[in-house]
């Protein structure tokens, strides 16, 4: 390719998610990077965050949406919100009438609303949710799809909600995430504990409930001792207070560790010494943290929705529930595995990795979504 295009992200978001992490990895990988602008929410972390990827330029833009907005709904609140949104549009004028941009990406879902503000220049987004049971997300899609030229879903189940809100299906592409590649350290499991991990927001939607639910069927079905570590980054107060009451109720029945705001290095020590990764997530397209499990081939049991079953082969690499009354056979099956078949699953869940989700891949993939492939072979015409 003769003439390398200028790239525009787009970062909504006002918090460091998979989303956040996920574009950062590609950036690190791609030859692209030096041809990326972003643009971000402004926020000190959000800077020190983009400040630090190999990109042309990063901007804390402050009309994106200010902290917590989109969750408000406060007549104050909404002013702000629209204030912004027209504050934005006209910034994105300006540089579509100056030609700054070959494209304009948005690196998540609620993005589109910024994507679509933007003129004479090619626009495309990534998206990382199911939209199908949310309103809010299924209008915005139905009132500007029109004006987004191309789709990134990160799964078949999110390709499928498009859809059902009126995207073109030859519009969008499946590209799923990919994580850098990681040796294999054999895995044994424990002789006298049975380590259970959880990772994600302490919300409804990602249920944390559940994981305490699973770990007291676990104990009473096995000898070894049970230990619970829970992993967030943001929560919910009214999820906090019931976790906290179901930590209460307990106690004496197998440990529990809460530990809030973990760098990602650390996390992934947890990764690394964990038994089985538990997922309960009642709503998720893909989940970054069940590939970060498979790359350290720890074996996980997640709830069958969504994008999930997209990774996770039953019985195979991983444990697949619907309903939280499977999860008493879920813990009878993890109490009874012997250690032949946790090694076997634990090969396995790293072989969905290494041969479905690295980066290479995703970088591959998504270069060619962004029109950066030079020959046939990056191409995968070849």
């Amino acid at each position: 390719m003769k003439d390398k295009p200028n790239i525009l992200i787009i970062v909504g978001s006002q918090v460091i998610s998979g989303a956040e992490h996920v574009l950062a990895d590609y950036l690190h990988a791609s030859r692209i990077s030096s041809h990326v602008t972003i643009w971000h929410a402004d926020t000190p972390q959000l800077s020190a965050f983009f400040g630090s990827l190999p990109v042309a330029e990063t901007r804390a833009v402050p009309s994106l949406l200010p902290a917590g907005a989109r969750r408000q709904k406060s007549p104050l609140a909404l002013v702000k919100k629209a204030w912004r949104v027209i504050s934005f549009s006209l910034t994105a004028h300006s540089a579509s009438i100056r030609k700054d941009f070959t494209i304009v990406v948005g690196n998540n879902t609620g993005d589109i609303l910024f994507v679509k503000a933007f003129r004479k220049t090619r626009r495309a987004l990534l998206v990382h949710d199911d939209i199908s049971s949310q309103k809010g997300l299924k209008l915005l899609f139905r009132l500007y799809h029109s004006r987004i030229e191309t789709f990134a879903a990160v799964s078949k189940a999110v390709k499928t909600s498009l859809g059902q809100s009126g995207v073109p299906p030859e519009k969008i592409r499946v590209i799923y995430n990919g994580l850098p590649s990681r040796p294999l350290i054999p895995r044994a499991s424990a002789k006298t504990t049975l380590t259970i991990l959880f990772v994600g927001q302490i919300s409804e939607g990602k249920d944390p409930l559940s994981t305490l639910v699973f770990c007291r069927l676990l104990a009473a079905q096995t000898k070894k001792s049970v230990i619970c570590h829970m992993i967030y980054n943001q929560e919910d107060p009214v999820v906090r207070s019931s976790l906290n009451a179901a930590v209460q109720d307990a106690q004496g029945l197998f440990e529990i560790h809460l530990h809030a705001d973990m760098d990602r290095k650390r996390i992934h020590t947890f990764y690394e010494t964990a038994d089985f990764f538990f997922h309960p997530s009642i709503n998720d397209a893909l989940p970054t943290t069940i590939l970060e499990a498979f790359q350290h081939g720890l074996p996980t049991i997640a709830r069958s929705i969504g994008g999930v079953p997209e990774i996770i082969t039953h019985g195979e690499d991983g444990i697949l529930f619907r309903e939280n009354d499977e999860l008493h056979s879920c813990a009878e099956t993890v109490a009874a595995m012997d250690a032949q078949t946790y090694r076997t699953m634990s090969e396995h869940a790293y072989h969905t990795f290494s041969t479905r989700f690295t980066i290479e891949e995703k970088v591959r993939a998504l270069d060619i979504f962004l029109g950066f492939a030079d020959t046939p072979e990056q191409r995968g015409e070849a």
